[in-house]
This record gives structure tokens, sequence and C-alpha cells, in this order.
């Protein structure tokens, strides 16, 4: 209602100068890992990858890579792909895309890829980056900042045709993510974090992992489970990354369905956020 409103107006007065970060180019960027999660067949997601690799030619980054992770046997100019076989399980038997993200990490295990010294950026299929972007979480891991951060998501729907309803409801998306900076700016604490845009250290992810089963929300959990092991370690890289709304009203209220039963599905899980304020004997991370 009304308070929120109010709360909201608030935060983005206070937060809207951080909200978009300044950039520069670090003098020695660390390594980092371009990760795209599909299920599979998406057309779009060699799109998503050429905009990695041309503006990371833009800007002179060379210390990446990208790995496709695919439920499905599939292969990609520019990229590597991780296929995810259909006979592999975790052990909570993980569903749904934290399957596929727990398996990316026991991947990049074996390749002894899960160091402090790399940093993971999670995208989704038609995620593109932008050149503010790149050089946001670039120099969030050039200057050691928080482990874990998020960045503004907008949805200018330029990248395919889709419902102009769904373009309207979605409008609004983006002044939330004022709500997300707030809390990592001044709690240091996630309510929710977003799947995309999540950009993080590759040894404090697999040290969490995305073992969780039976959510469709594996991102928030990752949150929860990751406070409670660490405290707060989570911070705001200001990166800007474009993506698209859903294609049609069909698919708009099936994503806010599934955002729905994903809360609850953790909300067990977290004990009704039973002790959620304080985090119990939080680990220091290694910096």
């Amino acid at each position: 209602g009304i308070p929120i409103y109010y709360s909201l107006a608030y935060e983005i007065i206070r937060y809207r100068k951080i909200m978009v970060k300044k950039t520069f180019v670090p003098i020695n960027p660390k390594r980092m890992i371009f990760q795209v999660t599909t299920i599979g067949n998406m057309k779009i997601v060699q799109e998503a990858i050429n905009n990695i690799n041309r503006i990371c030619k833009e800007v002179g980054y060379e210390n990446y890579k990208i790995d496709v992770v695919s439920e499905v046997n599939e292969s990609f100019y520019g990229a590597v792909t991780i296929t995810v076989p259909q006979n592999y399980s975790t052990f909570n038997h993980a569903k749904y895309k934290a399957r596929a993200l727990q398996y990316a990490i026991e991947q990049r295990e074996k390749k002894g890829e899960n160091t402090s010294d790399i940093w993971i950026y999670h995208l989704d299929d038609e995620s593109m980056i932008t050149k503010q972007g790149l050089l946001s979480i670039l120099d969030h891991a050039d200057n050691n900042r928080e482990p874990i951060a998020e960045g503004l998501i907008t949805y200018p729907n330029k990248i395919n045709a889709g419902s102009k309803l769904v373009k309207y409801l979605d409008a609004v998306r983006p002044t939330f993510c004022y709500t997300c900076c707030a809390m990592l700016k001044s709690q240091k604490k996630p309510d929710w974090l977003h799947g995309s845009n999540l950009f993080l250290r590759a040894d404090i992810e697999k040290n969490v992992g995305w073992d969780f089963p039976d959510t469709c929300a594996e991102d928030s959990l990752f949150g929860y489970v990751a406070y409670k092991k660490y405290g707060g370690i989570f911070g705001w890289h200001g990166g800007v990354l474009e993506e698209q709304s859903p294609f049609t009203f069909s698919d708009f209220i099936k994503q806010r369905q599934r955002w729905i039963k994903g809360t609850f599905e953790n909300l067990g899980r977290m004990g009704i956020w039973k002790n959620w304020r304080k985090p119990s004997k939080p680990t220091t991370p290694n910096s």
C-alpha cells in the first residue's frame, strides 16, 4: 500500500547516486567467467554470447571465458558448453535451475576454477551485458569489494518483439532494484536475490552451493544460505544488465506464479525466516 510506495520513494532518493556506477578500466582486471544458464535450444543465447565478446573487445578485456550451462547437448561459437547429463543428480536431489548451477560448480572444481581470484557473472539466456555493466563488475572485482553483488536490470524490449501489455506491466520492475540496492548497501542482507546480474567469487559460490531440493526460487535461497554461512558479505556492483520481458501475457503470469511458489517453498526451509536477522556464527571469507 501507501507505506511501501513511501519507502520506495525514499530509497530511490537515497541511493540514486550509487544505483548506476561510474566506471573506468582497471589496470589488472581479474579473471572472470560469464555463465549463461539455459534450458537449451534458445537461439537468443548465441546473440548474448556475441554481445559479450563484442563488448569485451570494445573495452580491451581479455581475461575471461564464457560457459553456457545447458540441459541439452548443443554448441555455440565463442563459448564453451557445459551439458548437464539427464541422469545427473545432486546429493540433495536438486531440481530445475539449481541442479544445473550445482553441476556447473562441480565442473569448475575439476578445472581448478573455484578460487578466490576468479569471479562468476551469472546471466540468463536473453541477458545482454552493457559496456557500463562490464566496467562496473571489473571495478568491483579489482577493488576486492563484497564477494556477492547485484546490479540494476532493465527491460528495454529491444531484443525481441513481445506483448505491449507485458512491456507496460514490466516497466515498473527496475524501480524495485532500488529496494535491492538499499538492503544490500545498508543491511548487507538479502531479502531476495536476482539470479542474473549476480556477480560473485567462485570460491564463495562453491562453498555455498546450489544443492537445494524442490525449489524454483534458488537465487533467493542461495542468498539466505550464504548469509547464514558468511553474514553480511553482500554488495551492489552498480552495473546495468538488459533483459527481455516475457513474450506473452501467459508467460508473464507463469513467471509470477513461479516466484510466488518458490517463495513459499523457501519459507519452509528457512523456518519462516526464523533468526534471519542475525547469522549464526558467520564464517569470514578469505580476502
